[in-house]
Parts: structure tokens; sequence; C-alpha cells
């Protein structure tokens, strides 16, 4: 399994699989019933720039690049093109939809004060916590952005990320625990991480969770 790549592009020689529609919903169905702060965003898109860059303070966020297609669902409420698949206070569907203005939402001064002490360094700039080893920190991220004793299903969210990816390289449709691994390996995340932060249990999922991926000027069988 390789890490996926664009949906756009084809890979010679190799079948290439995205996820079908049915496993995303149940994927965001699955983020909804779990208590996960509307900064959680904020925390993994900097934790996936502090895994390329290797380092926990400096960072420098690109809201309106990877945010903007993490979180990019056509079809919503005018005027509200991104789509967050979870929320801490209220359920009702309206706040899961965002404003185009990513950089706006996710800037400091939007950021709640205890949100912006988690992941704003002294010097002003954005950071990941890390503790005096300054390995990766997932306790204060647990306590101040999941419900009580609460995790996030990592195959849910996986999947909504990679929702318009193609995975590559196999002869045959993976299963579900194929999202785990790509999520695991991409973002670098450490076995601390894991078991703070997430539930890797699998979902037995009805239908067929992958499809093959039909490219432009392509037919289907």
């Amino acid at each position: 399994m390789t890490v996926p790549a664009p949906a756009a592009a084809e890979a010679d020689d190799e079948a290439v699989f995205v996820l079908c529609e049915t496993t995303v919903r149940a994927a965001v169905r699955a983020l909804q019933s779990v208590r996960i702060h509307e900064a959680f965003v904020a925390y993994l898109h900097l934790r996936h720039v502090a895994a390329r860059v290797g380092h926990t303070s400096g960072l420098s966020p690109e809201w309106n690049d990877e945010v903007h297609e993490w979180l990019h669902v056509p079809g919503g409420p005018p005027r509200k093109p991104h789509f967050r698949p979870f929320a801490s206070r209220s359920r009702d569907s309206a706040t899961y939809w965002m404003n185009p203005n990513l950089a706006g939402s996710y800037a400091k001064s939007s950021l709640r004060s205890d949100m912006r002490a988690l992941l704003v360094a002294p010097d002003n700039s954005f950071q990941v916590p890390a503790d005096t080893r300054g390995e990766y920190n997932p306790v204060p991220i647990a306590e101040a952005m999941l419900g009580e004793a609460e995790v996030i299903p990592m195959w849910a969210l996986a999947a909504f990320l990679y929702r318009d990816r193609a995975f590559v390289g196999v002869s045959h449709p993976p299963g579900i625990g194929a999202v785990n691994e790509v999520f695991r390996a991409e973002f670098d995340w450490t076995d601390r991480e894991v078991m703070t932060l997430f539930d890797t249990g699998l979902p037995r999922l009805e239908g067929a969770v992958f499809e093959a991926w039909i490219g432009d000027g392509e037919e289907g069988s």
C-alpha cells in the first residue's frame, strides 16, 4: 500500500482504488458521534506540518491549502464551502459548515485562550505540545479537545481526510484498515499519540469499502 495519490493522477500498470461514498458517509457519522473540539483541525494540520519539518515549534501553517483540501465539500449552505464533521457543543447540522476564510478561522486571534495556550508558543509562532525532551505530547490535546474518556475513531478521521484520494499499489480493493496504515505513516504518529488520541479498532461496514477508480475518458464495466 502506498501513500494515497491525487484521484486525478493515474498510476501506470497499477490498480487504483477510492473509498466508496457509503464508507465516507459512515465515517462522518462516526466522527459526529464523538465530542471533538472544533480546533482539532488546527492541531491536526500543525501536527502534520511538524512531521514534515521535524520540529514542534516555529510552524508555518497553510490553512488555505491542506486544510481547504481536507474540508472542502460542495453542496453546502451558501458561502459555507467547508465541512468539519465534528463539534464539541451543538450538534445542529449548521454547526459543521464553515465559511471560506480558513486562515481567519484559525488565526491566532480567532483561537480561544485555552486553545491559543496549546497551539501558540511564547514567541507567538505556531506549535504543537511537546514534553521536556522535545517529543510530541498528546495528553494536553486529549484533555482540552476530546470529551472525557473519548478517543477518535482513526479509521473515520482517515476516511474523511482521504475521501478524494486514490489508493494504489495493490491488485484488489483493500480493506478499511488501509486508511489507518496510510494515516499513521503520513503523520508519523507515535505509539503514545495513537494510544492517547485514537481508537484503532475497525468497523464492520456493510457493502464494499473501496471501489475501482474510473479515470477521465474511461468507461466503467
